[in-house]
């Protein structure tokens, strides 16, 4: 985490209606109300070119894009490479969502991350962190043993790789760094709360977060709130 100010995010700018700093990490397309909505996607690269590179995209590809510009022009966007500690000063953040997107860190650096985290939380911030639950499928994995297509199943549930190469565009943008949707560690709850506890965070037990409600009923993750105190 760098001293200087002058490299910090503008911690203005990210301040929502009501004063708070609340941060959407690695959002995605997901850019939530009243969150200053983080991400390196390849889409924000893609976004203002559109008009020009419209007629060479398939009807799926023009889709995402386009819903991508109307939510961006809606809410808060900030550019930033959230696999490394977020430059925010030490303190200043009230609360983190980071929906889907530990498991997408080598394990060393997703430690870095979260200790980052808890690093630009304020005394009493709040995290909200969801990760697919590798309890959850390796139990569907067990209750479907003999089925032929069950370790397929269960490898595809991990998302380390699919079972075909991507597409060059997708290789090349991994290869640079800006995008790679596999998963590079999985976790279960039991894990999870240890690599929290050890960075300093005290889990709670009820969520009452400004992001309590994101994604609460999805079958087979983990949804874990913590506090720093």
């Amino acid at each position: 985490m760098t001293n200087n100010p002058r490299l910090y995010m503008n911690l203005r700018k990210l301040k929502n209606r009501h004063g708070k700093v609340w941060l959407n990490v690695a959002s995605g397309m997901h850019l939530l109300e009243d969150f200053a909505n983080l991400d390196s996607s390849f889409l924000y690269f893609f976004a203002p070119f559109y008009p020009v590179i419209r007629p060479l995209l398939k009807a799926p590809a023009r889709q995402w894009i386009e819903q991508y510009r109307k939510l961006k022009a809606q809410r808060r966007f900030v550019f930033a490479n959230c696999g490394k500690p977020l430059p925010l000063p030490p303190g200043s953040v009230d609360h983190i969502l980071a929906s889907h997107f530990v498991e997408h860190l080598y394990h060393e650096n997703a430690i870095r991350v979260v200790k980052g985290f808890h690093t630009i939380l304020k005394p009493g911030g709040t995290m909200h962190l969801i990760i697919p639950d590798l309890e959850t499928r390796a139990r569907r994995y067990l209750e479907q043993l003999g089925d032929p297509k069950a370790a397929d199943v269960f490898v595809e549930s991990l998302t380390y790789h699919k079972p075909t190469m991507p597409h060059f565009s997708l290789r090349l943008l991994h290869a640079l760094g800006v995008f790679d949707a596999g998963h590079h560690w999985m976790y279960d709850q039991y894990s999870f709360r240890v690599l929290l506890q050890e960075q300093g965070f005290h889990i709670l037990q009820t969520n009452e977060t400004p992001s309590a409600q994101w994604r609460a009923t999805d079958w087979g993750q983990v949804n874990l709130v913590m506090q720093k105190m």
